[in-house]
């Protein structure tokens, strides 16, 4: 199970005279009267987590995102960047913009290329630009964010996935492809194993340590679970850009890193039941972005026993047999 969406977030971007709201960063601006703005050539407002003049949010283990506003004379410009070692599609909008033309569009979707390394920086991806119409008055602008991991042209190559727990353990299927509970829209090809809290959790495919979340405490069904961060995860970046999401994860059940390579049958954490969650169990599936900066999941098989592998069948029982 899992109903957890990277949820919007909102920037606000005020001029000088106008209010605010608490911990806002004041931005330069003309004062009334003022018939010149001088230009700038750092970042000139942000807030939510400020730190070397830049927005940032969605920061977890392996990266976070960056937004940039700059202003120059009367353009002001908004700029994205991604620190993740795997492409990021941001669908954002500007449903606020007073006192500011748009020459560009005001909502859309990008990518952001991969970093090199995890925490690394990524180029520059210019988002929108504004023109300050009158300079003798403030402006002002918000911004929303949503965004998904992954290359949106990621196809999965055929191949048979391990069990995600270890030789001599067996589970039910309590959800699969489809399920009516929550694996509907962009999660319909995902699988829920029933198993106890804080059972080993191990990896379908050899891949790199993407992200993992480990600070969350408990769970539950109210619309705050739904937030990625209220849950406990690893995501593993596969060889041909797909992204397997382990969910759940119990507190202190994350036993990996960001930029760690692992193999097959290799270790990674303990289930639990943090997040979107009635009760203990491992939320496993194969994902990517969507074009519309959305994600999207994969059918995939299981190698069952020696030489068969399956789609996992919903209340189907399942023993791992390879080997560590």
């Amino acid at each position: 199970m899992t109903r957890q969406q990277w949820g919007w977030v909102a920037l606000l971007l005020l001029a000088a005279g106008c209010a605010g709201p608490p911990g806002a960063t004041s931005v330069y601006a003309p004062h009334p009267g003022s018939k010149t703005a001088a230009p700038l050539t750092a970042p000139i407002h942000v807030y939510l987590g400020r730190k070397d003049g830049d927005w940032i949010d969605f920061t977890m283990d392996g990266g976070q995102l960056e937004f940039e506003w700059y202003q120059s004379y009367r353009n002001v410009t908004l700029i994205a960047r991604n620190r993740y070692a795997a492409p990021v599609v941001i669908r954002w909008a500007l449903p606020t913009h007073e006192n500011l033309d748009s020459p560009r569009p005001i909502e859309g979707v990008a990518i952001l290329p991969a970093a090199p390394t995890p925490n690394a920086a990524g180029p520059n991806v210019l988002l929108s630009q504004l023109r300050w119409v009158d300079l003798a008055l403030g402006y002002r602008v918000q911004v929303k964010i949503d965004f998904s991991f992954g290359d949106p042209s990621a196809v999965p190559a055929p191949y048979a996935y391990g069990l995600p727990f270890p030789a001599g353990l067996a589970f039910r299927v309590g959800q699969g492809f489809r399920g009516a509970h929550t694996h509907t829209g962009p999660s319909e090809f995902a699988v829920d194993f029933s198993c106890p809290e804080r059972t080993p959790v191990v990896a379908m495919r050899p891949g790199l340590v993407l992200v993992t979340n480990a600070a969350a405490l408990y769970g539950g069904t109210t619309s705050y679970h739904e937030d990625w961060k209220q849950g406990n995860f690893v995501l593993v970046l596969h060889d041909d850009g797909t992204i397997a999401r382990y969910v759940h994860l119990a507190p202190g059940g994350v036993a990996v890193k960001a930029g760690q390579r692992v193999e097959r049958g290799e270790r990674i954490g303990l289930s639990g039941e943090t997040g979107f969650a009635t009760g203990p169990h491992l939320h496993v599936d194969i994902s990517t972005s969507a074009s519309d900066g959305n994600y999207r999941t994969f059918p995939f098989r299981f190698a069952v026993a020696p030489g068969r592998d399956e789609e996992p069948v919903e209340g189907a029982e399942y023993s791992a047999w390879e080997s560590q």
